[in-house]
């Protein structure tokens, strides 16, 4: 910085001895008020600026694995007892569903369909029938019975358990009765 040299009389303390080119003080005092103005301006936020800390965590993968694998074992487990509630309503109780969804309702005298979480009942309500059907998601409705004599279904289920299995067990049969007189 350029500097002139003046008199003595035209500072105001004898400690200021120089001026620069702007006309102001260069001098001892000057030079440390200057200094002490900085350093506040550097220490002191401006108060439109907001400092935020950010504090680095080391990420444990561990922790959240555990936390994930914990939250899905939990959410199984719930999915599967209420499943479970409902097949046992159904089933040996007889009574709807109560964690299953109403989705379709057949103009058939009343037979409703029931979404469950990996199970469909559906609850016929008709003139040929009025019983509850429990299955997969792929149970179909179905209400005409499939006609079978009982001798030739005891003759199925005695010799080929497999075709009973396949034919026979996942189906509404009606069941005729013989009456032999003989």
């Amino acid at each position: 910085m350029a500097y002139n040299r003046k008199k003595v009389s035209d500072f105001k303390d004898d400690k200021d001895l120089f001026r620069y080119e702007d006309g102001t003080l260069f001098g001892i005092k000057n030079i440390k008020k200057k200094e002490s103005i900085e350093k506040k301006k550097k220490a002191a936020p401006k108060k439109k600026e907001k400092i935020k800390i950010i504090e680095q965590k080391e990420i444990n993968y561990s922790e959240i694995i555990n936390k994930t694998l914990t939250i899905t074992i939990v959410v199984v487990c719930l999915i599967g007892l209420l499943s479970i509630i409902d097949i046992v309503r159904v089933t040996r109780n007889n009574k709807l569903p109560l964690f299953a969804i109403n989705t379709k309702k057949y103009n058939d005298g009343g037979t409703k369909e029931y979404l469950g979480f990996g199970y469909k009942v559906i609850k016929y309500n008709n003139n040929k029938r009025k019983d509850m059907v429990i299955g997969g998601w792929n149970l179909e409705y179905n209400i005409n019975p499939l006609k079978v004599d009982i001798l030739k279904l005891e003759n199925v289920y005695l010799n080929d358990l497999n075709l009973f299995n396949d034919k026979y067990l996942n189906n509404y049969i009606s069941i005729n009765n013989i009456n032999n007189k003989n």
